[in-house]
């Protein structure tokens, strides 16, 4: 956008009204979520403003004429790896000097894009130049003399390796990964770099993966139940199933079982069980109105469910539900979060007190649906 400004005013006060202009236009671009990038903010001479124009040809058609970005940057990418390769080469290379690399190859005044966003689109965007041979070269070469370069920007070094498309790079990178691993210099930079890979290959190396699963328990966790089988077998699980049957448009028990998980994530041992004694009642009620416990009822009974005696009562037909029920009411009475006597805070250790209730209330839950065949 450009705003032309005809004025008779003394610089600095043209100066001023610019700031102002620039903060009231920024502030109503965070109202949606948008934010002004001050690098491409600027006053100058209304006589400047077709070179300002001509920085914004590019990427786009003027005239038919298609004016491509990687015309005024041709064998830039080449260039930046082979000055990478030489700086490490000196032992010199490290964050800042990475960053001053890619201004110095890809920065140009002349246009409107800054050095990342021109590095960024040869990364993701561009087909030609980072498959051709002087790219390959330049890559194998620097992940034959340190591979760990890849430290300084793993996401679009290796997105770069991996468009080549070129088999040595490729396996000169898997090569390093695997060397890396069996001298237990594996580190976070490998993992994201493997990460990276895996992503662009859509997970088909499972020397990779296991290598991955070896130095990262919680992503071996996540693959085991998300990626090397199906998460939508758990729909097929009967007794989620029948849960889901029993609530159905109950929202509140869903609501309850759902901030029940949320607290146990956190460890709010207190608000868990809170939670999960209300579930507990609720879903209750539920089952009594899935089974007719009430013939006439039209709607599940929530008040009824609070009551240690008519869940014993409810529950008699199951073993030592008498016991569960007992001691999930005094503990809920005990409970800080539920009541005033606030007597769990007086006793030294309730967590397994706590965990034991709720398991034992889920089984009673699931005896009792069982034995009706819900």
């Amino acid at each position: 956008m450009y705003i032309l400004i005809a004025s008779h005013h003394s610089e600095a006060e043209i100066h001023d009204a610019y700031n102002r202009i620039r903060n009231e236009y920024s502030s109503i671009l965070k109202e949606y979520g948008l934010a002004l990038n001050t690098k491409k903010c600027c006053i100058k001479h209304a006589f400047e403003i077709n070179d300002e124009l001509k920085k914004s040809l590019y990427d786009e058609f003027f005239r038919g004429e298609k004016h491509k970005i990687e015309s005024l940057f041709a064998g830039s990418l080449a260039s930046f790896l082979h000055e990478v390769s030489s700086v490490i080469a000196k032992d010199c290379l490290d964050i800042d000097t990475y960053n001053e690399l890619i201004e110095k190859h890809f920065g140009d005044e002349t246009i409107e894009f800054t050095s990342t966003e021109v590095y960024n689109y040869f990364v993701y965007e561009d087909k030609t130049e980072v498959k051709s041979k002087a790219v390959t070269s330049a890559i194998v070469k620097l992940i034959n003399q340190d591979v760990s370069f890849i430290s300084f920007d793993p996401k679009r070094l290796s997105v770069l390796i991996l468009k080549t498309q070129s088999t040595s790079a490729i396996k000169a990178l898997l090569n390093q990964l695997f060397q890396r691993n069996r001298a237990g210099l594996w580190n976070s930079y490998d993992t994201i770099t493997a990460i990276s890979y895996l992503i662009q290959s859509e997970f088909q190396h499972i020397d990779l993966i296991s290598v991955l699963c070896q130095n990262n328990q919680p992503l071996e966790e996540y693959y085991q139940y998300f990626c090397s089988s199906s998460f939508a077998n758990r729909f097929n699980n009967r007794r989620i199933n029948s849960y889901c049957d029993i609530i159905d448009a109950d929202w509140k028990a869903n609501f309850l079982y759902f901030m029940f998980l949320v607290e146990q994530s956190k460890h709010n041992n207190l608000s868990k069980f809170a939670f999960y004694k209300n579930f507990f009642d609720r879903f209750t009620a539920d089952m009594a109105f899935a089974t007719k416990y009430e013939p006439d009822a039209k709607r599940p009974n929530y008040n009824r469910f609070y009551k240690e005696g008519e869940h014993k009562k409810f529950y008699s037909s199951i073993p030592n539900a008498d016991n569960v029920i007992e001691t999930a009411h005094k503990l809920r009475n005990s409970n800080p979060l539920s009541h005033a006597s606030a007597g769990l805070i007086d006793k030294d250790s309730t967590v397994s007190g706590l965990d034991n209730s709720i398991k034992e209330m889920s089984k009673l839950i699931d005896k009792f649906r069982t034995a009706k065949m819900l």
